[in-house]
């Protein structure tokens, strides 16, 4: 995992100082976009790291690296995907 990759996550956990934040988002403004450099770097990383572990046959059994590749992108697109969302908010109501 990269220090960009770890940037990424803080801004996506809304965890940092209001300062830190919009400084790190200035820098890594493409960081939303799913089909930027950036995005498509983070997505060969993570597919490359899940299909080297054993987590990668538990959660995806059987499935290629461009399989998993479709799965990761999803991940990372799940916080802008309205039906992810809506589906999310439904589980969490039901408890």
């Amino acid at each position: 995992m990269t220090q960009e990759h770890i940037v990424r996550c803080w801004l996506r956990a809304d965890c940092l100082p209001a300062g830190a934040a919009v400084h790190l988002r200035a820098l890594h403004a493409d960081h939303h976009q799913p089909n930027t450099p950036a995005m498509a770097t983070d997505v060969e990383s993570m597919t490359v790291a899940l299909m080297r572990l054993s987590l990668h046959s538990a959660l995806l059994p059987s499935a290629r690296s461009t399989e998993v590749s479709r799965v990761v992108t999803g991940w990372l697109n799940a916080g802008r995907d309205v039906h992810v969302i809506e589906d999310t908010v439904h589980v969490a109501l039901k408890g």
